[in-house]
């Protein structure tokens, strides 16, 4: 009898050491969430503030090429430590991540990646002179395509925006013809951004836009409308970009009298300006 009491006190101590050794792991694993968790609201809160103090400093109406690449490389440097900081497993969902990430809840009437459209005449140039350096002709005038792509895709979203014919007979079709245009134009710029990288020169703007073709995103989850606000800012972060770095042709849409620019997209500002010195 004393044997088996021995043997049973045995067996009830390696499952009390497995427990235990389960529970310390479940632990650190906490542990490890919350710290990735507080790295990422940390971040995140420091993009949003250089953002905002971005904003403040344009405000004064001059800023040098040479000063918007140090406030580039700040406020891009907060948003990948912010990415690099996330750890999937710490979110039930990407709502969950895109309401700790505050992305949407950056509020300035000029953002970085906004600001970058008044360079992009001299970083599309840089970027083509190192594409007309790849001697692989196929891959080169690909490329090419690419970035001249970017022309055309503007000009089809104003021509969407301002089809009011279409948008008197059937409104849905209207904002379907006026997405698919402005998630072309997304996608392009994201695919110009893609080859800056590849050919290490200056994208057009730090990082990536998301495009919303609703396939992955259900309201229903999107409890706070993060996520959706997200996508807003995503699509107006990219079309006033474009009102700057093509402001030839919206300025010739507005004369026409054909587009009708929607009067909060427009800075009181005077962002369009010449640039100070550096």
């Amino acid at each position: 009898m004393s044997g088996e009491r021995l043997s049973n006190s045995g067996n009830q101590n390696k499952n009390t050491s497995a427990f235990d050794n389960f529970a310390e792991r479940v632990k650190r694993e906490q542990e490890f969430v919350e710290r990735r968790r507080e790295d990422t609201r940390h971040w995140a809160r420091y993009y949003v503030g250089a953002e905002q103090a971005f904003d403040r400093r344009v405000k004064a109406n001059k800023i040098s090429e040479t000063e918007f690449m140090k406030w580039e490389d700040e406020v891009g440097g907060a948003f990948f430590k912010m990415k690099e900081a996330e750890y999937d497993a710490c979110y039930t969902s990407k709502y969950e991540k895109d309401r700790e990430e505050r992305i949407g809840a950056v509020n300035s009437n000029m953002s970085v990646e906004v600001y970058a459209g008044n360079f992009y005449n001299e970083r599309k140039t840089a970027l083509k002179q190192k594409i007309l350096q790849n001697e692989n002709l196929e891959e080169r005038d690909a490329h090419l395509k690419i970035l001249g792509d970017l022309y055309d895709r503007v000009c089809t979203h104003i021509e969407c925006k301002r089809d009011f014919k279409l948008k008197s007979k059937d409104v849905a079709a209207f904002d379907d013809a006026r997405k698919n245009a402005h998630n072309s134009l997304i996608r392009n710029m994201n695919q110009i951004n893609n080859l800056a990288d590849e050919y290490g020169v200056r994208r057009l703007t730090f990082r990536n836009f998301l495009i919303n073709d609703e396939k992955d995103y259900d309201k229903a989850y999107d409890i706070y409308l993060d996520t959706d606000s997200r996508y807003d800012f995503d699509r107006s972060s990219v079309e006033k970009y474009t009102m700057i770095a093509f402001a030839d042709l919206y300025k010739k849409a507005e004369t026409d009298g054909t587009l009708k620019v929607d009067p909060s997209k427009v800075s009181k500002t005077a962002y369009f300006h010449n640039m100070g010195e550096d």
